[in-house]
C-alpha cells in the first residue's frame, strides 16, 4: 500500500554569511535583491550593484567565505538571471559572467581575478536572463542570453579562439555572440518597461524563464562552431501565464500554451475543494494562478508555481507542475504531474514576496514515480529571508524537520521494559529512527533491513519499549532537575505548569514521527515482515492480548486526548478534573514533590495511563452526587465531569482521523471491558439524570449533547451484532429525543431499531418506510435483520412478498417458510413436496408437525403435474413410521419422533406373549424395507431382534419340543406369527417371504435346545411352500374368474 507524500522544505542547517545577513536585513520597500546558486555548491545574491559569492555546501577542510564583487554600471537593477557561476575543468574557484540589462558583459574567468568587459548591441532591447547550455564541458562553455521581448543570443566564451569564416558572428575578446531569434522593441521608452514588466500590454508576457532544449541529439558536440551547436535546438520560454517555443532552423514561434489556466483545478481540488454546492463552485471564479520559477528535467519542463484565492484569503500557495515535451512541434495539452508545496505552517507568504525569492530547480531530476528524495546531488532549493537555503524534498506526508533535536534528547534515555538481551537491538533501532529524522531516509531504510532480518520476531516489542519511552518520558525541564528526578539536561525553558502543553506537544511530535517511521519504511522495504511483527500479540506494559499496532496507536490517541485535555483543564477551572487527578496519583504511589511541579506535571507525564482518569472521574462523579441535594446541582456536576470525558474523546478521535497507522482489524484499547464499561456507566448516569429531569419538567440541551457524543463513541466501538436493538440508542427513545434516537441508529445501523419503529405507521407509510431503508441500506444486514423481524412478529404475508436476492437467500436458508413461498409461487413437486419433506426429515421434536410436513409434502407432490411415484412411496414409508409410533399405547407414544428402533423396542417391550405386539414390529420393518431397500443391516439386525425376542419369551415350551415331529412347537407364538404372515392378504408375497427368519441368526444360544434349527428349518420350508401354494392356488382363481367371465360373455 502507498503511503502518502508531500513536498517539505529542509533548511540546510547552514545560515547565510553575516553581510549577507545584514543586507537581508534592511527595509523590504529598499531592498531591491535576488539570489540563486549553482550544482557545484556556491550560492550567490544580488543587491543593488553588488553580487555577493559563497559556498552553501562545505567539507570539513572549507571554510564558509564571501566573495563581494562589483557589477557593471546599468540604469535599471540587476538580478541573478542575468549571471551565471561556472566551475572550469581543474579549477578552484568558480567563474562568473554577468550581463547588465543594457547588454554589457563583465566577465570573471575565476573570482580572484580582474573582469573582463565588453558589450553587445541589442538595438533597444533589455537583458532578461543568462542560461547556461546543458552539459556544458572543455575550456568553451555555451550560453543562452534573451531579452524580456523574447529575442535570443547564443553566447560562446573562448580562450584561444577567432570567429567561424562565412558566419554572422560578433567576437568580442573571447567572446562569440550569435542571434538566435530576435523580436525588437518599437521604442526607447517602452525598453524600461520591458526590464521591469515585460510587455506592458500584457502582464502574463513577462518572461521568467529561458532555456535551451535539444531536439535531436541527447548531447551537442561542442568541438564545433557555435552555429553548429545551435543548429539543432529550440527554446523553450516560460512567461508568468504560457509556455512558449522557439526553433532556430528555421527562426520561428512555434507555439505558445496556457499553463497557468490549466493548474487552475489542480490547485482548486488540492486546497479549497470548489466541487460541490455553487456557492463552492463559485469560489474557483476567484483563484488567480502564475508561473514564479522553472527549469528543465529530462524531456520535460518542471515548473514552480502560485495561487491565489482573493475569495477565501490574500495567502499564497505553492505547487510544482510537470510538462513532458514532446520532440517536434506539438503543443502539450495537459500536465503530466502536480504536487503542493507545503510550507512550515508558522510561515504565511503573499504576492508581495514572489519578488526578493528565486529559486533554482536540478536540471537532471526525474518526476512521477522516481520523483523521489534520495539523490543529494538532485534537489531543489529555495531561498527565504528568515530561514536561509531550504531543500525541496519529496518526504512522507507528515514529515516534521524540526522533530531531529527533540528524538536526539529522548534517545539519551534509557528502555522502558526491553529485555537486555536485546538491548543492542533497540540502539539499532534508535539509531535507524534518528536517521530517517535527519532525512537520511537511504541509511534509516538499510539499518532497519538488517534489523528485520537478524530480529523480525523481536520488531514488535523494540517498537512498542521506544513508543512507552517517548509517552512516559521525564520532560527536559529545569524544574524536574531541581526536583532530583534523573533528566536529559536541563532546559533553558523555565515555569509552571503552562509547560505541560509544550511538553506534551513534544512527545506527540516524536511519537507522530516514529509512526511516520514504521510506516514508510514498511513500504519501502518490499517485504510483510514489518507488517506481520504489528499485527502479531506483544506483551508490553498497555496490554497482553492486543497487537504492536494496536498499541501504538493507542500510545497517539492518549497523547492526542492527553494535549485537549491539558489545554482544556489549563484554561477552564474544573474542581472536578483537579480531585480526579488527585485521585489518579494517589493511586500511582509516586513520589511527589510540588516545590517546583504541579499536579499536572505528575499526571501528564506518564501518557501511557492518562486513560486512568476515565475511572477517577467516574469515582469522584460517584462521590460529589451523593452531596447534591437538588436534580439540577446533580445536572451541573455531571455536566462538568461529562464535559472532561468529551474532551478526551475529541481528541481520540482527531488523532483516528489524521494517523496514518491504522488498527486495522485489530483490538482497539478502547474497545477493552473496563474501557468500555466505564464509558458507559458515565452514559448510564448521563442518562439517569436525564429521565428524572424529564419527569420533573427539567430539561439540560449541554447534557444531551455530552450524551450524544459518549453515545456515538460507544456504539462505535461496539461490534454490528452489538449495535442491533441497542439500548443506548433506545435510551433516546424515552426522552424524546426520536430524531437523535433515529440519526444514531442510521449513523451505527441498528437495523433492528430502525424496522421496529416502522410498526407503528400505517401499511402504506410502513411500506413506503422500509423501501427507503433499502435504498440507504442495500447490504445483506439489513435484509436479515427485516426478515428476522418478519419471522419474530409473525408477520408471514409480509415476508412472503419480499423478491429479489436477498429475499431467494433468507428462504433458502429458512426451509420451514421456504416450502409455503413455493407453494404460492405453484412450485409444487419440483421444490415445495421436496422442501417438505426435507423439514419434515428434521422435525424430530414433534411427530404431529411431521405428520402434518408429511402430508403436505404428498398433498404438494400430488398437485404436479406428473406425479412422481417413487416420491410419493418415500413419504408414505415416512408416514406409516408416524402410524406405527401413533398405534403404540398412549403411555409410550410422547409428542418426540421415535426412530424405528426406538418403536420395535416399544413393542417388544409391551409384548408380553402378545402377537399383535410382534406383528406390529414386524409391520415397521416393511415400512424400513419400503424406505431402505430389501437387504439393509439396519433392516436385518431389527429383524433378527424381533424373531429372537419371540423365541426367547417361550424357551421353557422350546425346551420341552424333543424333534421335528413333536407337534406341540405349533402352539408357539413363533409357529402362529408366521402362519400371520402367511395368511395376511396386504402383504405381497415377497413382502412375506422379506419378513421370514434367517434361520442362521435364530441359533441355540437364543434357545438352548438342540432340535431347534431342524425345527425352524422344516416351519420355514413349509411355510414357503405354503406362500408358493397360496400363490399358485390366488393365480387359478383368477384363470378361472376370467374363464367363466369369458364364456358367459359369449
Amino acid at each position: 500500500m502507498a503511503i502518502d507524500e508531500e513536498v517539505v522544505l529542509v533548511p540546510l542547517g547552514e545560515e547565510y554569511p553575516s553581510l549577507v545577513r545584514e543586507q537581508l536585513g534592511g527595509e523590504e520597500e529598499e531592498l531591491h535583491s535576488s539570489a540563486s546558486l549553482s550544482e557545484n555548491g556556491y550560492a550567490w545574491l544580488v543587491v543593488g550593484k553588488q553580487l555577493y559569492i559563497w559556498k552553501y555546501e562545505n567539507s570539513e577542510n572549507e571554510s564558509n567565505s564571501l566573495t563581494v564583487l562589483t557589477l557593471p554600471q546599468s540604469g535599471l537593477p540587476f538580478t541573478t538571471r542575468s549571471i551565471c557561476v561556472y566551475m572550469s575543468p581543474g579549477a578552484t574557484l568558480p567563474g562568473v559572467i554577468a550581463v547588465s540589462p543594457e547588454g554589457t558583459i563583465r566577465h570573471w574567468e575565476t573570482v580572484g581575478r580582474q573582469p573582463v568587459d565588453t558589450s553587445i548591441e541589442l538595438e533597444r532591447e533589455v537583458v532578461h536572463s543568462l542560461e547556461a547550455f546543458p552539459d556544458m564541458n572543455g575550456d568553451e562553455s555555451l550560453f543562452l542570453l534573451s531579452t524580456t521581448t523574447f529575442s535570443f543570443f547564443c553566447i560562446q566564451l573562448l580562450k584561444n579562439s577567432v570567429p567561424t569564416p562565412g558566419k554572422k558572428q560578433r567576437f568580442h575578446k573571447g567572446l562569440v555572440v550569435q542571434p538566435f531569434h530576435t523580436k525588437k522593441a518599437k521604442s526607447f521608452t517602452r525598453r524600461v518597461t520591458y526590464a521591469l514588466l515585460g510587455d506592458s500590454t500584457d502582464h502574463s508576457s513577462r518572461l521568467i524563464r529561458a532555456f535551451i532544449l535539444n531536439d535531436q541529439h541527447e548531447s551537442t558536440d561542442f568541438d564545433t562552431s557555435i552555429g553548429d551547436a545551435f543548429s539543432e535546438v529550440s527554446v523553450v520560454a516560460v512567461t508568468a501565464k504560457h509556455l512558449k517555443r522557439y526553433s532556430s532552423n528555421p527562426p520561428e514561434h512555434n507555439w505558445s500554451c496556457n499553463v497557468s489556466k490549466m493548474i487552475v483545478n489542480a490547485f482548486s481540488s488540492a486546497l479549497w475543494n470548489t466541487s460541490g454546492s455553487r456557492e463552492r463552485k463559485a469560489l474557483r471564479l476567484n483563484i488567480r494562478t502564475s508561473l514564479v520559477d522553472a527549469v528543465r528535467i529530462g524531456n520535460g519542463i518542471l515548473i514552480l508555481a502560485s495561487a491565489i484565492n482573493d475569495a477565501v484569503s490574500t495567502h499564497l500557495h505553492f505547487g510544482l507542475v510537470y510538462f513532458e515535451l514532446s520532440p517536434g512541434d506539438e503543443e502539450p495539452r495537459t500536465y503530466d504531474w502536480f504536487s503542493i508545496l507545503n510550507f512550515p505552517t508558522d510561515e504565511v507568504y503573499r504576492e508581495s514576496d514572489i519578488v526578493p525569492m528565486t529559486t533554482i530547480l536540478p536540471r537532471k531530476m526525474s518526476v512521477g514515480s522516481d520523483f523521489n528524495s534520495n539523490c543529494d546531488d538532485l534537489y531543489c532549493y529555495i531561498f527565504l529571508r528568515e530561514r536561509g537555503i531550504c531543500r525541496i524534498r519529496l518526504f512522507p506526508r507528515g514529515f516534521d524537520v524540526s522533530a531531529i533535536n527533540d528524538v536526539l534528547s529522548v534517545n539519551k534515555c534509557g528502555f522502558h521494559t526491553v529485555p537486555k538481551s536485546i538491548e543492542n537491538d533497540a540502539r539499532t533501532l534508535r539509531k535507524a529512527f534518528t536517521y530517517f529524522c535527519q532525512a537520511e531516509l537511504d541509511k534509516a531504510k538499510e539499518i532497519l533491513s538488517e534489523l528485520i532480518q537478524l530480529r523480525c520476531t523481536s520488531v514488535g516489542t523494540l517498537c512498542m519499549d521506544y513508543a512507552l519511552t517517548i509517552a512516559d518520558d521525564i520532560p527536559d525541564d529545569e524544574r524536574w532537575y531541581s526536583s532530583g528526578r534523573l533528566t536529559r539536561g536541563r532546559s533553558i525553558i523555565l515555569g509552571q505548569s503552562f509547560l505541560v502543553n509544550y511538553e506534551v506537544e513534544q512527545k506527540v511530535k516524536i511519537l507522530s514521527m516514529f509512526v511516520l517511521f514504521i510506516r514508510h519504511m514498511e513500504l519501502d522495504s518490499g517485504v510483510g515482515l514489518i507488517r506481520f511483527t504489528f499485527g502479531i500479540v506483544t506483551l508490553s506494559a498497555l496490554s497482553s492480548k492486543r497487537s504492536t499496532r494496536s498499541q501504538v496507536c493507542e500510545l497517539l490517541e492518549k497523547l492526542s486526548l492527553g494535549l485537549d485535555l491539558s489545554n482544556y483543564a489549563i484554561k477552564n477551572s474544573v474542581p472536578v478534573f483537579d480531585a480526579a487527578v488527585e485521585r489518579v496519583l494517589a493511586k500511582r504511589k509516586e513520589d511527589i514533590s510540588k516545590d517546583q511541579l504541579t499536579s499536572y506535571d505528575y499526571f501528564f507525564r506518564k501518557m501511557s495511563c492518562v486513560d486512568e482518569i476515565f475511572y477517577a472521574l467516574l469515582d469522584e462523579l460517584e462521590s460529589l452526587m451523593k452531596e447534591c441535594r437538588t436534580l439540577v446541582d446533580r445536572m451541573e456536576c455531571i455536566e462538568q465531569t461529562e464535559s472532561l470525558i468529551v474532551v478526551c474523546i475529541d481528541g481520540i478521535e482527531s488523532c483516528r482521523d489524521e494517523t496514518i497507522l491504522s488498527t486495522e482489524a485489530d483490538l482497539r484499547w478502547t474497545q477493552e471491558d473496563k474501557v468500555l464499561l466505564t464509558l458507559q456507566r458515565h452514559l448510564d448516569i448521563v442518562f439517569d439524570a436525564l429521565r428524572k429531569g424529564l419527569n420533573e419538567g427539567i430539561s439540560n440541551n449541554r447534557l444531551v449533547r455530552n450524551a450524544v457524543v459518549l453515545a456515538s463513541f460507544i456504539l462505535g466501538e461496539q461490534s454490528p451484532e452489538e449495535r442491533l436493538g441497542s439500548k443506548i440508542i433506545k435510551s433516546f427513545f424515552d426522552l424524546n429525543e426520536v430524531g437523535i434516537g433515529e440519526d444514531l441508529a442510521k449513523q451505527f445501523e441498528d437495523f433492528q431499531t430502525l424496522i421496529e419503529l416502522t410498526d407503528s405507521l400505517a401499511e402504506k407509510d410502513r411500506k413506503a418506510r422500509i423501501a427507503e431503508y433499502k435504498r440507504n441500506f442495500d447490504s445483506p444486514a439489513f435484509y436479515h435483520a427485516l426478515y428476522q423481524h418478519y419471522l419474530k412478529k409473525k408477520q408471514l404475508g409480509n415476508m412472503l412478498d419480499e423478491t429479489g436476492d436477498h429475499a431467494e437467500e433468507f428462504f433458502n436458508t429458512h426451509e420451514n417458510i421456504n416450502w409455503i413461498r413455493k407453494i404460492k409461487l405453484n412450485e409444487y413437486m419440483e421444490v415445495a413436496g421436496r422442501i417438505l419433506m426435507d423439514v419434515a426429515q428434521k422435525k424430530d421434536n414433534d411427530v404431529s408437525i411431521k405428520e402434518y410436513l408429511l402430508s403436505f409434502a404428498k398433498i404438494a407432490a400430488l398437485c404436479a403435474d406428473e406425479a412422481d411415484n417413487n416420491f410419493l412411496l418415500k413419504v408414505d414409508s415416512h408416514l406409516d413410521l408416524m402410524k406405527h409410533q401413533n398405534a403404540l399405547p398412549s403411555e409410550h407414544q410422547g409428542k418426540k419422533v421415535l426412530s424405528p428402533e426406538e418403536i420395535v423396542d416399544t413393542n417388544l417391550r409391551n409384548a408380553d406373549g402378545r402377537l399383535e405386539d410382534y406383528f406390529r414390529a414386524l409391520m415397521v420393518i416393511r415400512t424400513l424395507s419400503c424406505q431402505l431397500g430389501p437387504d439393509t443391516e439396519q433392516k436385518n439386525l431389527l429383524k433378527k431382534k424381533i424373531w429372537s425376542s419371540v423365541l426367547k419369551h417361550e424357551s421353557k415350551l422350546w425346551n420341552k419340543v424333543m424333534g421335528v415331529d413333536d407337534p406341540s412347537f405349533k402352539s408357539s407364538k413363533f409357529y402362529q406369527l408366521v402362519h400371520r404372515l402367511v395368511e395376511n392378504d396386504e402383504l405381497s408375497d415377497e413382502e412375506k417371504l422379506d419378513l421370514f427368519p434367517v434361520i442362521e441368526d435364530l441359533t441355540t444360544e437364543v434357545v438352548p435346545n438342540v432340535h431347534l434349527p431342524l425345527i425352524m428349518k422344516k416351519v420355514e420350508s413349509d411355510f414357503r411352500c405354503e406362500v408358493t401354494r397360496w400363490r399358485i392356488s390366488k393365480n387359478q382363481l383368477a384363470a378361472s374368474s376370467e374363464a367363466i367371465y369369458s364364456s358367459f360373455y359369449h
